[in-house]
C-alpha cells in the first residue's frame, strides 16, 4: 500500500460513526417498541403522534448498508482478506443463532429438539431472538458480489453511477410505481390488493434487493463529500433538516392511508416496508450531510462504533431477558421513556461486549479482527 492508501486504511471518520451510532439506536427502538401507536384501536391523537415519529427509524437498516459500503468501497481492497472476513461473518452469525436458541431453550423453559433447533435456526425462530440475523444473511450477499462491485468502481466511476442508477430503479423504481398504481386505484374506488402485495412481496423486495442501491451509493458519495462541504454549513443544514422532516412527513401520510385501506387491525409497519422509499432514501443522504458537522471523538460514541457487530448480537437476547421489568411501568410506555429503555440496552449490550472481549477465547465472538 502507498502512503495515501495507508492513511485511507487508518483514517477513522468520525462522522460514519455517528451514522452507526443513530443505526444501531434505530435498530433497538425498533425491536424494543414499548409503547402503543396503534391508532387503529384507539384513536388518539397521541398515537398518530408516536407513529409519527417512527418515520425516521426506517432509515435503520438502510443506514448500515450505507456505511458498510463507504467504507469498503473507499479503503484499500484485499481480496483474500475480504473473503476470510466475508467467512467469518457467515460462521459468527451461524455460531450467535445457536447461542441466541440455546438462551431461548433456556430462559423460556422451552425443549427443542434436534429438528426443532436446526429448523428454527435456519428460519430464524423465533420471532424477538434471533429473526434479526436475517440482515447479517444480505450483509453477506453484499459481500459476496463486493470484489465485483469494488472492481468496477476502481475501473470507471462512470459505470459505476450507470449501475447505481440501475439499482435505484430496480430497488425504489419498482415498489413507488406499484404504490402509485394502488393509491390511484384507491383513489377511484378500485380496491386492488394483488398491486399492494407485488409491491411489497415481488421477488426484489423479498431478497431486500433495496441493499444494493444503499451499499453502492455509500461508497459513491465519498467523492462528493468536499463539494458538499464547500456549501454554507447553515444552508446545507438547513435544506437537510427540512428534507427530513417533508420525507418523515410524506412517509407517515402514505403509511397512514395504507393503513386506512387495508383489512389489518394494526397499523402499516413504516419501519419495515419504509426501507425501500425514495423518502428513506433520500433522508439516508441527509442524515449523511448532517453527520459531515461532527468532528468529534465522542468516546461513547466511538466505542459503539467499534463494537457495532457485538451489540447487534446481543442486543435482541438483552431485550428479551430484560423487556417485562420494564414494560410494567407507565413511564416506559412513553416516548420518553422507551428511549431510556433503548439506551439501557445499547449500554448494557456495549458492557457485555467488553467484558466477552476481555475473556480471550470469546473475544473472536464479537469481533471481526
Amino acid at each position: 500500500m502507498n502512503n495515501k492508501e495507508i492513511s485511507l486504511h487508518n483514517e477513522r471518520w468520525n462522522y460514519i460513526d455517528l451514522m452507526e451510532f443513530f443505526a444501531l439506536f434505530f435498530v433497538i427502538m425498533y425491536h424494543a417498541t414499548l409503547y402503543n401507536y396503534n391508532f387503529l384501536s384507539d384513536n388518539k391523537t397521541i398515537y398518530y403522534i408516536r407513529y409519527f415519529t417512527r418515520a425516521i427509524m426506517s432509515t435503520c437498516v438502510p443506514l448500515f448498508f450505507f456505511c458498510n459500503g463507504y467504507l469498503l468501497f473507499n479503503r484499500p481492497f484485499d481480496l483474500q482478506k475480504h473473503i476470510i472476513k466475508t467467512i467469518k461473518i457467515i460462521l459468527l452469525t451461524a455460531l450467535w443463532g445457536i447461542i441466541g436458541l440455546i438462551i431461548f431453550s433456556v430462559y423460556t423453559h422451552t425443549s427443542l429438539n434436534l429438528h426443532d433447533f436446526i429448523y428454527n435456526l435456519i428460519t430464524l425462530n423465533p420471532l424477538g431472538w434471533i429473526n434479526h440475523l436475517w440482515f447479517m444473511g444480505i450483509l453477506v450477499l453484499l459481500y459476496i458480489f463486493a470484489p465485483l462491485l469494488v472492481k468496477i468502481f476502481k475501473s470507471s466511476v462512470r459505470n459505476f453511477k450507470i449501475l447505481l442508477f440501475i439499482f435505484f430503479i430496480i430497488g425504489f423504481g419498482i415498489k413507488a410505481v406499484g404504490y402509485t398504481v394502488y393509491a390511484i386505484g384507491i383513489a377511484n374506488n378500485q380496491n386492488m390488493p394483488e398491486i399492494m402485495q407485488f409491491a411489497e412481496h415481488n421477488i426484489f423486495r423479498m431478497t431486500q434487493f433495496y441493499a444494493f442501491p444503499y451499499f453502492t451509493l455509500g461508497g459513491i458519495v465519498f467523492h462528493y463529500k468536499n463539494a458538499i462541504l464547500k456549501i454554507k454549513a447553515l444552508y446545507r443544514n438547513l435544506i437537510s433538516v427540512l428534507l427530513i422532516i417533508a420525507n418523515c412527513c410524506m412517509l407517515y401520510l402514505m403509511a397512514v392511508f395504507f393503513t386506512n385501506h387495508t383489512a389489518t387491525a394494526e397499523p402499516w409497519d413504516i419501519v419495515w416496508c419504509g426501507y425501500d422509499t425514495v423518502f428513506t432514501l433520500l433522508n439516508v443522504c441527509c442524515i449523511f450531510v448532517l453527520s459531515l458537522n461532527y468532528n468529534h471523538k465522542f468516546k461513547l460514541i466511538k466505542n459503539i462504533s467499534i463494537n457495532t457487530l457485538g451489540i447487534f448480537f446481543i442486543h435482541n437476547i438483552v431485550i428479551r431477558i430484560t423487556i417485562d421489568k420494564f414494560v410494567c411501568h407507565a413511564f416506559f410506555q412513553t416516548l420518553i421513556g422507551n428511549i431510556s429503555y433503548v439506551l439501557f440496552v445499547m449500554l448494557l449490550s456495549l458492557i457485555i461486549v467488553f467484558l466477552l472481549g476481555k475473556i480471550p477465547i470469546l473475544r473472536k465472538t464479537i469481533s471481526l479482527t
